[in-house]
């Protein structure tokens, strides 16, 4: 599952760790988040086992562990049942976005890892506000994930907001001021760790209100993932639904047609039910998920489950009560959502802090959450999807990495290749030799390409199958693309070009061999070989 490949903007964070090993500790210009701590950490890393996209991918995977067991104690520590703990730490581990990141060397999950542990040690302390060490020891985890990512500080502002309120009831506890002084200290710290820490160009520590025009309508697009990655719990709810048979059935409707119009997943550049990554060339290609008869019954799964929360929420809204704790996770859940309202990008992997705290918060208020096989099958349907698309995902990353190689190899063109973006990045400053992110990356014009294309089954069934679907599109419905994809009409496609392919390569893929196809990358060249 791991391999000498490049994921997003990781390439340029193995750059950073790379300057650091050399004694270079000045971050790239380029750099946005404060990334010191997870390049600190590479760095240690990488003296025992080298630096390499691999090396650092299998780092990320165990601190992504690391953060499973955090998310774990968080539950133990509100006496969560412990089968339903087991559950949530799959569908924790297994969210989509969390799975994707855990194969590369993206920030994410570094900050989720600190996040999670800042909030299980400043719950001990709002539990029980005798033992300081509790707080000492969550403000310094507050403090790395700040060292990670700057919306860190978010997590001590929660905390604080906290000790204000109990300032306010308890007047004159000197106990309380010592307290206060003390998060206050280490929210200096995170707020000035990163602005001091020394930058090539300008420091990029605060980066907020660059990006904030049409932000809106992507925040209100993405509300519906935070309950999304965790759907299949729903099932457990006792709603009601025939008592309700009207309301349920507007609210189905209303729900499945959101869903179906934006193509479950509207927001970001990772997820897509069709293709990760697939934002800059999206090609609709028929597979095991991007086939309408899938997104229909996926659809009226997540809605249905909706609906289920939904009423159970409208049944028990008179008799919520809040304490201490739900305040602090409610705090820390919407500040951290909230703060996408004016942060420099906004991508779908940003959601998940918002994510984590909404799952603590909904488990820990909902007492009456039992396994049933509704439970079991959806959430084993969530896992399948997530592994599926990231073992696409690295299967094509690896074989078009290595087929870019060989392609270098036999002509001596290195920029002139196009993979992607982020090969594109990391090649040239490599040659560039370049840690500083100033350089200007020269556009050169694409000699040699590498794509993934399929080819389809001339088997009974999966003709029939796909000739159902065709059918369907034709005359009923039509299958949405993601929102804001891009098809990119400028370069040559391999399936014009098979017969100049250089390399030609099959993989296992469960995204098409499902359905019949067979999955290939190949590379080609619109060039002499001896060039």
């Amino acid at each position: 599952m791991f391999g000498y490949f490049s994921v997003n903007d990781d390439w340029l964070f193995l750059r950073q760790v790379e300057a650091f090993a050399k004694g270079n500790y000045k971050l790239s210009a380029e750099i946005d988040p404060s990334f010191i701590m997870q390049g600190l950490i590479g760095l240690l890393w990488g003296k025992v086992f080298g630096i390499s996209f691999t090396s650092l991918q299998v780092l990320t995977f165990l601190i992504t562990v690391i953060g499973m067991f955090g998310f774990i104690l968080v539950l133990r520590e509100l006496n969560i049942k412990k089968e339903v703990i087991a559950l949530s730490a799959i569908l924790f581990f297994f969210n989509p976005l969390i799975f994707t990141s855990s194969f590369s060397f993206m920030t994410e999950n570094y900050y989720l890892t600190f996040f999670i542990f800042a909030v299980y040690f400043y719950l001990k302390f709002l539990k029980d506000e005798n033992k300081l060490r509790n707080l000492l020891i969550g403000s310094l985890f507050m403090i790395m994930a700040s060292m990670v990512r700057q919306v860190g500080v978010l997590l001590g502002l929660s905390l604080l907001g906290m000790l204000i309120i109990r300032l306010k009831i308890r007047q004159g506890e000197r106990s309380l001021y010592w307290q206060t002084a003390t998060i206050l200290i280490f929210l200096a710290g995170s707020f000035t760790i990163p602005l001091l820490w020394p930058t090539y160009g300008n420091n990029r520590a605060l980066i907020l209100l660059e990006n904030t025009r049409g932000r809106i309508n992507l925040i209100l697009l993405s509300i519906h993932y935070l309950p999304l990655f965790i759907f299949p719990l729903f099932y457990t709810l006792r709603a009601f639904l025939r008592r309700n048979l009207l309301l349920s059935a507007i609210l189905f409707t209303l729900i499945a047609l959101f869903l179906y119009r934006t193509d479950v997943f509207p927001v970001g550049n990772v997820l897509y039910l069709e293709d990760l990554y697939s934002k800059s060339d999206f090609r609709s290609n028929f597979s095991i998920f991007d086939n309408i008869l899938f997104k229909i019954t996926f659809i009226s799964l997540i809605s249905l489950s909706f609906v289920k929360v939904l009423l159970y929420i409208k049944a028990h809204f008179k008799s919520i009560k809040l304490d201490e704790i739900d305040r602090f996770l409610i705090l820390t859940t919407l500040l951290n959502y909230g703060i996408l309202f004016v942060s420099s990008d906004f991508y779908d992997r940003y959601l998940l802090p918002s994510f984590t705290g909404f799952f603590i918060l909904f488990l820990k208020k909902t007492v009456d959450i039992k396994l049933n096989n509704a439970v079991i099958l959806t959430s084993v349907l969530l896992i399948f999807i997530s592994v599926t698309l990231q073992w696409e995902h690295i299967s094509q990353s690896k074989l078009k990495w290595n087929q870019a190689s060989m392609l270098s190899g036999k002509t001596g063109l290195y920029r002139q290749i196009d993979l992607n973006d982020t090969y594109t990045n990391y090649i040239i400053t490599k040659i560039e030799n370049d840690y500083t992110g100033l350089i200007t990356r020269r556009s050169f014009e694409k000699r040699c390409f590498v794509q993934q294309y399929t080819t389809d089954s001339t088997k009974t069934i999966f003709v029939g199958i796909k000739k159902f679907d065709d059918y369907i599109l034709s005359n009923f419905i039509t299958n949405k693309k993601p929102l804001g994809v891009k098809k990119n009409t400028e370069i040559p496609r391999i399936k014009n070009n098979l017969d100049k392919l250089t390399y030609n390569q099959e993989y296992f893929s469960l995204l098409y061999n499902l359905v019949g196809k067979r999955a290939y990358v190949g590379s080609w060249c619109l060039m002499p070989d001896s060039t």
